[in-house]
Parts: structure tokens; sequence; C-alpha cells
């Protein structure tokens, strides 16, 4: 019998997209992806938000597994306590259709999957902020099996995670691009005109003006394409890459996924295949993202990516790229029934027989003539690669017979390769709720700035002082006043998802903040809370982290956080259900941040993409004002809701349950931040100019508390 050959084929990574339905998915599929991404819903959530239902999503399957193409289950939303049943059942449902992995962003559906389906690989998306050059070990010992890289992954968080033995990498290398930090926008849920759940509005791409020079797109980042990269990528240890063609039309997506399946085979792109590439994205312009630093004079679009609406030809077959070799072997003897046994590269083995064959004593027919029969596969998902005959002398074979044989063997090998794996799951239940054991809330004011610390708010004696740890260690002899002055204990603030080359930086800071007495730290990515945690510091968890279950909080406990800030997305209602397994920190006042940018949007045109440490504002088309301060660190831009955090009122903070209210400063002086602190140690509620209750309030209310908060349009 014929065998394939074992030797084994070029190192290539693997390629993988995005599929809505299960008509694109077939068409992606036979475009050439390797993997598809999909996401499962319900039928009562999926005829208003979209997604497979278990029928379609048990025949995708099928038909991905025939053509040895895998299939990953998304689950992209940030899911609440009264959201966590129905996601359980929804692990479930995937793991009974046969799906190669799940993909998540949320810490508590994180910990829920560990439980309910333990042997199911993990990929961890850009939610968790896994985008450092410290997140691929990290996430080695958090047993995921892949870390998912935005684009806004760099050249020093890949080599940094070559070089550390961690999971799978995996890189965005076709995206219409985003100029936000991974995980850290809420754009879509807090600018007017948008109203999209859970999910990317781009309002980045809107127009803002700023300094009243005229609006235009400083927010829009250019489409990245890193299809001339690709060998780069794949020596520093990237084992798939993501092609995004969500926003570009199916036809179109086809052929650009062709394109990279073309690239991935090891076929060099000229400049007519990166045209078509950015016609079908609509932009006049690709970029890199941050692959090669801080770019952003060409990180930046002129204007935001319109892809169109359709193909300009005619909707054409897509011939089928992902087919799967099948050896055969024809065996045929006097007397005997004719047999023919086909076998794949993955070890199945059909066998089929028909009548039986007699010599007729002439000249039989030669047997170029059969193998030209099996050869000829037609529209299925096999390829002949080769026939080895064992025909006696004399034996004519019916050509027709043959071909029905093939038709059968197939259809046989196709059932086998159809059966799915399913992953066990267990039985989980996510116990009973810790309840709240602090009698009073403690008072914690966050300072952007040291020239905010005057010797009135020491006195006033709140509970905890968070101040960035760049500004900490060049406070100089302040903070021998301040510790004099106050019994309140310092807290470090770490710089938002640091680089490799930040690290010994980091270190001697942390050095130096240990010497005046900080023994905390406020973090915004699991990577600067392993920093901490290395250098004996308790860890406080901020918003960034995206907890907004109790399971979450369960996740971020057993990772060693001691206290963390629930997603500013939270109601006051789902505050309230939040089990306390650790300590839990509010927003009381305070500008909300909407966007962590990778770039600086202060000075745009600079050609290094240094922050320049100033700050400026942002208007939209309705001239309402978005400030944007640069982070004392120097390595992020932060837009800030024009309209200050507030609650309705004293009342609702007590019955919260929260064990720390948290004062939010970023541009007052110091004077402000003594009036608003003493009014919340009074007992009273500050409401500035132009506040909101963010998310907290979530109750129609009149017209006015839709005004205050931001529900009127």
């Amino acid at each position: 019998m014929a065998r394939i050959s074992e030797e084994p084929l070029p190192v290539r990574p693997e390629l993988v997209t995005y599929a809505a339905s299960h008509e694109e998915l077939e068409l992606f599929v036979n475009s050439g992806a390797d993997a598809v991404i999909i996401r499962y819903k319900d039928e009562t959530e999926r005829r208003s938000r979209g997604g497979f239902s278990r029928a379609e999503l048990s025949e995708s399957v099928r038909y991905c597994r025939v053509r040895g193409v895998r299939v990953y289950a998304s689950f992209d939303s940030l899911y609440s306590d009264e959201d966590l049943p129905s996601l359980i059942r929804d692990f479930e449902a995937v793991c009974s259709c046969g799906v190669d992995a799940v993909r998540l962003r949320d810490p508590g559906a994180v910990y829920a999957a560990a439980r309910v389906m333990p042997k199911m690989p993990v990929h961890v998306c850009g939610g968790l902020c896994l985008e450092d050059g410290m997140s691929s070990p990290l996430a080695g010992s958090l047993h995921f099996s892949r870390v998912c890289l935005g684009p806004a992954a760099r050249l020093d968080t890949l080599t940094a995670s070559a070089d550390a033995a961690g999971p799978e990498l995996e890189a965005t290398v076709l995206s219409l691009g985003c100029s936000a930090a991974a995980g850290m926008c809420y754009l879509s849920d807090f600018v007017p005109r948008t109203d999209v759940p859970d999910g990317c509005g781009n309002v980045c791409r809107q127009p803002f003006g700023r300094d009243r020079r005229g609006f235009y797109y400083p927010l829009c980042a250019r489409p990245v394409c890193l299809l001339e990269h690709l060998e780069e990528l794949c020596s520093l240890g990237v084992s798939s890459v993501l092609a995004d063609c969500r926003e570009i039309a199916p036809d179109l997506a086809a052929q650009v996924i062709r394109s990279f399946y073309d690239a991935v085979s090891g076929k060099a792109p000229d400049k007519k295949l990166l045209q078509s590439i950015r016609s079908a994205c609509g932009a006049k312009q690709m970029g890199t993202g941050s692959l090669r630093g801080r770019d952003a004079a060409s990180f930046f679009a002129a204007e935001p990516p319109v892809p169109p609406a359709c193909a300009s030809s005619p909707r054409r077959k897509t011939p089928q790229m992902k087919r799967v070799d099948v050896a055969f072997s024809l065996h045929a003897g006097s007397g005997r029934p004719l047999t023919l046994v086909a076998a794949d590269r993955d070890g199945n083995i059909v066998r089929s027989e028909g009548a039986a064959v007699y010599s007729s004593g002439g000249a039989a027919d030669p047997d170029a003539a059969y193998r030209t029969i099996i050869y000829r596969t037609g529209d299925t998902p096999y390829n002949c690669a080769g026939v080895k005959m064992s025909v006696e002398k004399g034996c004519i074979i019916d050509k027709e017979e043959l071909s029905r044989l093939r038709d059968r063997a197939l259809l046989q090998l196709t059932a086998i390769r159809g059966r799915g794996v399913h992953c066990q799951t267990e039985e989980f239940h996510p116990g009973q709720r810790v309840p709240h054991g602090h009698e009073r809330n403690s008072l914690a004011v966050e300072l952007s700035r040291k020239d905010q610390l005057s010797g009135e708010l020491a006195s006033l004696g709140f509970d905890m002082l968070y101040l960035p740890l760049e500004e900490l260690c060049s406070g100089g002899r302040l903070f021998d006043a301040f510790r004099s002055r106050s019994c309140s204990e310092l807290c470090a603030v770490m710089p938002r998802l640091p680089s490799t080359d930040m690290l010994p930086r980091i270190r001697a800071q942390l050095t130096a903040a240990r010497e005046l007495g900080v023994e905390r730290v406020l973090c915004s990515d699991l990577g600067g809370a392993s920093i901490a945690l290395r250098e004996g510091f308790r860890i406080r968890g901020d918003w960034c982290l995206n907890v907004r279950s109790s399971l979450a909080l369960k996740w971020m406990k057993d990772f060693g956080f001691e206290a963390c800030t629930p997603s500013l997305l939270c109601s006051f209602d789902q505050i309230k259900k939040l089990s306390h397994e650790l300590e839990i920190e509010v927003f009381a006042y305070g500008r909300i941040p909407l966007m962590v940018t990778q770039m600086c949007v202060s000075c745009p045109e600079s050609d290094d993409g240094a922050l320049c440490g100033g700050q400026c504002l942002l208007k939209d088309s309705r001239n309402m004002p978005y400030p944007v301060l640069s982070d004392p660190s120097g390595t992020h831009c932060v837009v800030y809701d024009r309209r200050k955090l507030t609650s309705p009122g004293p009342g609702e903070l007590a019955d919260l349950g929260a064990d720390v209210l948290r004062l939010h400063f970023t541009g007052e002086n110091s004077a402000e931040c003594v009036q608003v602190t003493s009014a919340f140690i009074d007992g009273r509620i500050v409401r500035p100019n132009g506040y909101t209750y963010g998310r907290y309030v979530e109750k129609k209310r009149g017209f006015l508390s839709k005004l205050q908060r931001g529900g009127v349009r």
C-alpha cells in the first residue's frame, strides 16, 4: 500500500481568522485558513447579537475537522455574576460540539473554564493585558496554552517571550487598527452616540478637534499589515498569526486570507498583492502598529479606513485550498473482490470492497487508466497523494465500479474524520458569597502629580494615598513632611504595561519606594503585578483588569492580589452582589479614564513617538472636551471623560458594601483636592459641573437624570 511521505513539512505559522456564520466559515476555510474563531450563543441571544447556534456549531466543527482545520470558540465579553450560569452552559455546549480551544479575556471566565473543562486549551486574549515582555512566562505559570497578542505587540515583547519558555504566541498580522492598549478602552461605553454593549464601536475613528484647530482624527490608528514581516515573526517564536477580517466584506476577506495563505506557505508578497490588501481594508496607507516601537508619525492615520461594502467583481466559487492528502491502494485478483484502501496522514485507514473480478484472458486496460479514475477526487476535501496498484495480469476492472469504490472510501474517511473529540466537563458550583466584613468604608486618594499634595491634604486623615511610582521616587523631602503630618499609608501606582527595557528602572524605583515605607502597589496589568510580587510588595488591582464577577475576584486572589477595583462598567447593583473574596475598591469621584493609548496624542507629529509629558484637549463634533494626560512614566497617554464621576448620594455609597472608596484626581489643583477630600470625609457628596453617574446607575429615571448620566444623545 502506498504511504504518504513522513518527512516533516516546512515550518509555517498557523493562519487564524474570524467567521461570523457557517457560510463565511466555509469560504475562509476554502481560502486557506488553518483555524477559525467563532462565537457561540444560544438561540435567544443569537437573534440580537449574532453567533453560532448549537446545531450550526456542530456542523461547522465537523466541516473543519474533515479538512484538518481547528475551531476556536471565542468568549470575548466581560461577565457579571448573573451571566455566569449561562456562561457555564455555553462552556458545556462548546465542549460537546468538539471545539479545539476557547479564547477568553475575562478573569472570571478563566476561573470557571479551569473548573468546568480543565482539559480544554485556553487562549488568553488582550483583555487580560498580557502585552508586555514579562507575560509569556507568566501565562505559562497560569496554565494558558496560548497568548494572543494584539496589533500593539512590539518586537521587544516578542523577543522577550521567545527567550522565555512560555506558551504559544499568536501575533495579529492584519487589523484595521486600534490606538488603545489591550483591554484599556471604554470609549464605546461612555462617549455619546455609541451604544455597543461589550463591544467596540470604533469611536476612535470619529473626528476629534484639538485646541480648536479644526476636526481631524487624532485617535485613529492606521490599519496594520505585517505580511512582509512573517519570516521575522516566525523567527521570534510566533506559531500562529491572526488575520482579523471582521470589518472586511466576505468576498474581499477571502482574497486577503488567500494572500496570507500564500505568504505563510513561502510565497514572497509583491507590491500588487499589498495593494489589493490595502484596497480591501479601504485605507490609503498601511502601518506596522507598534512593531518597531513608538513611531507616532507612521502610527496614526490621516483619516479612518472605509472598507468597500462588496467585491468589485462578481463572486466566484473559491477553489478548496484545504485538501487532505490521501494515499490509495488498489487490489484486484481473479475471483476476489475488488478492494480499494485509502489512508490519510492522521493514520485513518478505510477499506471499500466491490464485486469479484475475473480474468478475461485478454489484454487488460493499462494501470494508468485506473490511476486516472482514482485521482479524480473532484469537489471533495481530499487530494490523491499517490496510488499503489496490485492487479493480477489479465484482470479487467469495471471503471464505474472503481469510481463508486473511490467515492465510498472517501465517504467513510469523511465519517471518521468528522467525529468530534469531545472534551469532558465537570460539575462546578461558584460557591457561597463571602459577606462584607468591614464596619466602615476606607477612603483612598489617588493623585496624578506630586504638586497636588499639600500639608493641608496630608492633615485630613484619609486612609491611603496613591501616587505614581515615578512621582513617588522624585518627591524627596515632600514625603518626609507627609509622613510626619499624616497617618495615611503611601501606595505606589505601577506604570501601565511596562516593557522589558523599563524593568531595571522599575526595580530601582521600587527599591526607593520601599525605603520610603511603601508596602503596597496598585497594578493595572498582570505583568506589572508579577514584578511587584517578586519584589516583595502587596498588590492591589486597578480597573484595567476588567473584574466584573465574584469568580474574577477569586482568580485575582489566587494570583496574589489583596484588593481589586471592579470594572467601571459595573453598576451599583452588580457591585453589591460581588463576593468579598478580597477587598473591593470603588471609584467614588474623578474623571473616568476612557482610553489608554499607546502613542502620544499630545504630540502626534513626533517622529520617535516619545510622550511629551504634557496634556491636550480633544473635542468631538459637538464641541465636547475630553482631556488627555500623559502618564508620569512616559509610556502611555490617557483620554478622560469630559464629566467627573460621582455618586447619587451618601446612602448609595453606604449600602454599596465596598471596602475602599477612591477619589481620583487628574487635573485638579491642590486646593480642589483638599476641598473634595474634606467633603467626602464629612459625608457629603461633591457634584461638580458636568458630573455623571457613569454606569453605576442603570435604572432609567427622569430626563434630568438621563442628562446627568450622559443618557441623552
